[in-house]
């Protein structure tokens, strides 16, 4: 799969969660998903690794994926249940 699609889901995907489940827990799932993401290019499971300067690549990876996930923990929590 393409790297750049697999940080989009990196990012996105914690977004969704928190959206459907609407907890303030879902908000470490940045802090898993996006550090496994970089393992699997520092380890080249995918892509070819990284370049020069991914860290900070991954710093805007990061805050991108847990804020995403506070809006989609905010949107989820504000649904009538």
């Amino acid at each position: 799969m393409d790297p750049q699609a697999l940080a989009w889901i990196a990012i996105v995907a914690p977004a969704v969660v928190g959206l459907v489940i609407g907890r303030g827990w879902v908000l470490v799932l940045p802090f898993a998903t996006v550090p496994s993401f970089y393992l699997g290019l520092l380890a080249s499971w995918w892509g070819a690794g990284v370049g020069d300067g991914w860290e900070y690549a991954f710093g805007l990876c990061l805050s991108l994926s847990f804020l995403a996930a506070a809006a989609g923990t905010a949107l989820g929590s504000l649904r009538v249940h």
